[in-house]
């Protein structure tokens, strides 16, 4: 992410590029503009997000005892991590293989922040709401 410019409905736009340094040519980039609301939430003008490409998949998104993680087959033995509203750290679980069934039947009702990570670092980050 390379830059981030307050909307006047108290959102935001987020851009960033995106490089392959193993699989590409020096001049090719993925260019990213996302659009988020005054929640935090992702929106789009355009009808088709199938663009937009995720490193890991969390659902169901909101839930209730429990969500669901798959990870892209090159980030095996993954690490995920979820914080409060505050930033406190609420539960740190491994990730072994591709998925993982993550317990949260002990949370509050609430929104939380997620990290998953691997040893080569952050991959994906995002919000998940519990009923």
């Amino acid at each position: 992410m390379n830059s981030v410019l307050a909307t006047n409905d108290g959102g935001c736009l987020l851009g960033g590029s995106k490089y392959d340094y193993e699989n590409t040519n020096e001049l090719e980039r993925d260019i990213y503009i996302l659009k988020l609301n005054n929640q935090g939430l992702l929106t789009s003008t355009e009808e088709n997000n199938s663009n937009l490409m995720h490193e890991a998949i969390v659902f169901p998104n909101p839930g209730t005892t429990k969500f669901n993680i798959r990870v892209a087959a090159q980030y095996p033995e993954s690490t995920v991590e979820l914080y409060n509203i505050n930033g406190e750290l609420i539960l740190k679980n491994e990730i072994i293989g591709k998925s993982a069934e993550i317990e949260t039947s002990f949370l509050k009702t609430g929104t939380y922040i997620y990290k998953i990570y691997n040893k080569s670092g952050l991959f994906e980050t995002g919000k998940w709401i519990k009923n």
